[in-house]
């Protein structure tokens, strides 16, 4: 498959190169990564992607960057893991080597929501107030 027919599609579950990467930047030459990007804007063949890892309860279920991501046949995880959207990175197509899958949509916007809060995004218009209890 060529670079030029890949294509992939928020929520799709790719396998990807990291390398290379430096200091604590997850490592591994390649792994399973969620896409986040819709796909479609003016992105020039990059996409932003949540690296995939392994699910440990006693870090992740306190950790709010840290997604689950069931094992089932859709999603092509062979194992329950985690998108860890503190690793996000934008990602260019020729480091996409294969689908493994799809993520469930909860787990995808449950994702993008986790990166939202990373980077302190809100979610109210610009210039929409607090509204304060009363």
């Amino acid at each position: 498959m060529s670079e030029f027919d890949l294509k992939p599609k928020r929520g799709e579950i790719w396998r990807v190169i990291l390398e290379p990467t430096q200091g604590a930047e997850i490592q591994k030459d390649n792994r399973p990564a969620l896409v986040l990007s819709r796909g479609g804007e003016g992105t020039r063949g990059v996409s932003l992607c949540v690296p995939i890892t392994n699910y440990k309860p006693e870090r992740d279920e306190v950790r709010h960057w840290r997604i689950a991501l069931n094992n089932t046949k859709e999603s092509g995880l062979d194992k329950i893991s985690v998108a860890d959207a503190s690793q996000t990175r934008a990602l260019d197509i020729s480091r996409f080597i294969s689908k493994d899958g799809k993520a469930h949509p909860a787990e995808v916007e449950a994702s993008a929501a986790a990166l939202a809060r990373l980077v302190g995004y809100d979610r109210r218009p610009p210039g929409a107030e607090k509204t304060e209890a009363k």
